[in-house]
This record gives structure tokens, C-alpha cells and sequence, in this order.
């Protein structure tokens, strides 16, 4: 390669990177390149992340490899999202922008069958991973880097990712082959205070700030913080309107801040999937769960939903394991899905559930009666619920704590992301009432489809009951 070329970019930095991450180049690009770091991109939508890594990520790659010195291993890159499909039109598509931004093209080699982008005359390569089943996790350990190494692991909507062991567990597996690393998180901000992101968020910085983590990166970002001219107009205009018709959404979709954990509709929520279950309690053993199934028909354009859950009495656990959704699905539509999920027996939690979830499992469910009568025609175990008087109330009692025995929903966020995304965003509104700001308990009546299903499948375990104060104001 001539070196010399390398460094032939057709724009300004000035006009490439956004005035907002300036602050992130301060170490300059060679000081930048001889440490180890990570860095925590966090915000509302719209704000650049992505753009910003994408973009970072070439520059440093061009860098390394025009003071590569033979022998050493090549730097290389990983991009990594949750599901496949995503992949092409969201890390490739950013990283191919980049290029094109800096007038490098030519410079590059790219690929979608493998999908990679291969710096010429070199042995950098940019990879990109999808990491959503235990067969994904198993094929990133595993990727080869010949002639180099991963030194760049960008994990884009990294808020998509539950669990913090497994993250660690792959980057463990990722930093090996050189000695420099260079971490990317960037993510909308998660709405929940316990996401392991928004702790972790608190906690590094205070390491930070007691001098132990000097090479850890914080960025807060939000549409604001981006000239004007850069950004559609019309997505000011969107998130003017929507500061005006829900300004908590506002905060949190736009501004990225942190929901509040006053206005969680289920503070008792936790992200668990079978493999973090100790089977080696008796108490966790199959004998000691309770299955039922739930749906909840949607008109268009909101969804039909289908849930699997568990119930766990002794240790007063309500457990979602699997759902299927759609939008204007037919009666043979929905008798398809709900049928596939069955027999999926559980999903993750199939051998807990011990047969328990099969094709002949009862169904609760609210829907008209005539389309109930053709499912049942074709073999689905379907039965109306009876609504009975306060029972929203009663059954949201039941499923935030109200009645003492359920103390925790752990929710399969993987194989039910639909139904975490619910339970997780669902939130009491405020009012403004004397120039006080009131948080009004009031359950959710929108994106509440998920939840609506986990009710109707539960309704054995919370009908009979008393209201006991429902719709209260919280000051």
C-alpha cells in the first residue's frame, strides 16, 4: 500500500465530524491511538451516534494502518447488532456512508456476500456480527482475523442487549491478538433506571471521576445538540409536537434522559432467560410452575398478541417465556401463529415447562365470540374471558404487587421483545394541578396489547378479588 495515499481525505474534518462530539477528538488522533478505551455514546434519537462512530472508526483504521509496521498485527474492526436483519440497512450502511463521506471509496473493498469491508492492500477488515441466539454468540467467539485483530468492537443499539454478562463474555472473547482495544457503545437511552447500560452509566463515571478509569468516554447527545440544517426540518417540527402532546415521551425519546422510576408502571420487571435460572433449587423445579396462555386481539393497526407465562407460587415469580404478534392477521392467521408458538412448548423455558405448553393448551382470550367459535373449529383450546367489575384494576393490582403475591415478572426480553418493550415503557402520566407537577396512577391504555394478553392468561390467579384503591394520585 502507499502510505502516503492513505491520507488523501476529499473534505474537511471540520465538515465531517458534528460540533457536538468535537470534544471527543481532544487527545488528538495519535495520543488517541496508543491507549485502550471505551467509549458510551447515550441519547435521544436523531442525535448522531451512529453517524460519529461510523465515521471515527475509518479515520482510526486509515491511521493505524499508514504507521502499520510489518510484523505487527493489522487493527480490524467488529460491528455488532442484535438481529440480522438489521445488519445491511443500519452498521453496513453507516460504515459505507463514512467511506463515501471521506472520498475514500477507492481505498476499499466492500462486500455483502460475506458481508465485510476490506481496506485494499492490507489485512484490516471490518466484520459484522448479529449476535440474538446462543449460535450467534457462538460464531462471534469464533471469527477469525488473519493478519490481525479486532481492535474496534462497535456495539450499535446497544440497548438492545439485556444482559451484561453476555456482553462481557463476547468482548472477552474479542480481546485477544493485540494489546490496544477500543470499545463503542451507542444507544438510545434505555428507559428503565436498572438497565445494566444506565447503571453502568452511573457507576463508571464515578470511577471515572476517582481516577480509575482515565480512558473511559461519556457522551450525552440529543437533537439539539446537532446545527440546524443538518437534521430535516421535519423532525423538529415531529419532536416539537410531540413535547406539546406527551413531553414525558419528549424527555425521553428526544432527550434520551432516564425514565423515573416514580412514574414505572412495573418496577418488578427483570430480564431473565433460562440459562439464568439455578436449577439446583428444588424450589425453581418444573413441579413448582404454573403455565398458562393468554392472547389479546388487536383491530388494525394495533397487534394480536399471544403470550406463554409461568407462575411460580413459592417464589411468587410470574415468568413470560414466549409471544407471537402480528398486525391484521386473518382467523387463519392467527390460528397459524398461535399454533406455532405452542408448539414451541415454552421456547427457552421447554424443559421447564415439561410438556405443560402444548397445541392443546386453554387460551384465554378477549376477542369476538364468532371469530373465537371458527378457532375453535379448527382445534385452538380458546375460551372468552369474563370480565368481571374493576377487573383492569384488579388484574394491574395483581401484576404490579398490589396483593402480595407477585414479586417479581421476569420477561424473556430475547424471545419476547414485543412484551418487554410494554411492560418496560408502560408509565403513569403527570399533570400539572395548582402548579404542581402530579404523578397520576392511571394503567396504560395505549402499546398495552403484550400486557393485555399476560392479564387474560393470569385471570385464574387475580379474579375474585377486591379492588383495593385504584386510580390513586401519587404526590
Amino acid at each position: 500500500m502507499n502510505r502516503r495515499e492513505v491520507f488523501i481525505i476529499k473534505k474537511r474534518l471540520s465538515d465531517l465530524i458534528l460540533p457536538n462530539y468535537w470534544d471527543l477528538l481532544e487527545d488528538g488522533i495519535g495520543d488517541q491511538l496508543e491507549h485502550s478505551r471505551k467509549m458510551f455514546l447515550r441519547g435521544g434519537r436523531f442525535s448522531g451516534k451512529s453517524y460519529w462512530a461510523a465515521h471515527h472508526i475509518i479515520l482510526s483504521l486509515l491511521c493505524l494502518a499508514a504507521v502499520h509496521k510489518e510484523g505487527e498485527p493489522w487493527a480490524c474492526c467488529l460491528a455488532l447488532r442484535k438481529y440480522s436483519n438489521t445488519l445491511k440497512t443500519s452498521v453496513y450502511a453507516e460504515i459505507a456512508n463514512a467511506i463515501i463521506n471521506l472520498g475514500v471509496e477507492d481505498k476499499f473493498q466492500m462486500l455483502t456476500n460475506p458481508m465485510e469491508i476490506r481496506l485494499k492492500g492490507t489485512k484490516t477488515v471490518i466484520k459484522f456480527a448479529n449476535l440474538n441466539t446462543a449460535e450467534d454468540y457462538g460464531k462471534v467467539k469464533s471469527i477469525k482475523w488473519p493478519g490481525g485483530y479486532c481492535r474496534f468492537i462497535w456495539w450499535e443499539e446497544a440497548d438492545q442487549f439485556q444482559n451484561k454478562h453476555d456482553v462481557d463474555q463476547i468482548l472477552l472473547s474479542l480481546y485477544r491478538g493485540g494489546e490496544i482495544f477500543e470499545t463503542i457503545f451507542t444507544y438510545n437511552t434505555p428507559f428503565s433506571p436498572s438497565h445494566w447500560l444506565n447503571v453502568g452509566w452511573r457507576n463508571e463515571r464515578e470511577m471515572k471521576s476517582e481516577g480509575r478509569h482515565e480512558k473511559v468516554y461519556f457522551k450525552h447527545v440529543n437533537l439539539y445538540d446537532i446545527p440546524r440544517g443538518i437534521v430535516p426540518e421535519q423532525v423538529y417540527e415531529m419532536a416539537e409536537a410531540m413535547r406539546e402532546e406527551n413531553l414525558q415521551e419528549w424527555k425521553h425519546v428526544i432527550m434520551g434522559e432516564v425514565g423515573d422510576p416514580a412514574t414505572m408502571v412495573f418496577p418488578n420487571i427483570k430480564a431473565v432467560r433460562d440459562k439464568d435460572i439455578d436449577y439446583s433449587d428444588f424450589t425453581m423445579g418444573p413441579n413448582q410452575w404454573r403455565w398458562m396462555v393468554g392472547m389479546d386481539y388487536g383491530y388494525r393497526p394495533d397487534p394480536t398478541v399471544g403470550v406463554v407465562c409461568g407462575y411460580n407460587r413459592l417464589n411468587k415469580i410470574l415468568w413470560i417465556v414466549d409471544e407471537t404478534r402480528g398486525v391484521g392477521w386473518s382467523e387463519e392467521g392467527i390460528y397459524l401463529n398461535v399454533t406455532e408458538m405452542l408448539k414451541r412448548g415454552g421456547a427457552g423455558a421447554k424443559d421447564l415447562c415439561a410438556g405443560a405448553v402444548n397445541i392443546s393448551s386453554l387460551i384465554n382470550s378477549e376477542i369476538d365470540n364468532r371469530i373465537i367459535d371458527s378457532l375453535r373449529s379448527k382445534g385452538l383450546n380458546i375460551y372468552p374471558v369474563k370480565k368481571i367489575s374493576g377487573s383492569r384494576d384488579i388484574s394491574y393490582q395483581f401484576l404490579t404487587g398490589g396483593y402480595g403475591d407477585l414479586r417479581e415478572i421476569w420477561i424473556d426480553s430475547e424471545q419476547c421483545p414485543g412484551i418487554w418493550a410494554e411492560f418496560i415503557g408502560a408509565e403513569f402520566s403527570r399533570r400539572d394541578i395548582g402548579g404542581k407537577e402530579i404523578i397520576i396512577q392511571e394503567w396504560p391504555t395505549v402499546n398495552d396489547h403484550g400486557i393485555d394478553a399476560t392479564r387474560y392468561a393470569t385471570l385464574d390467579l387475580w379474579s375474585g378479588r377486591a379492588v383495593t384503591g385504584s386510580r390513586r394520585t401519587l404526590l
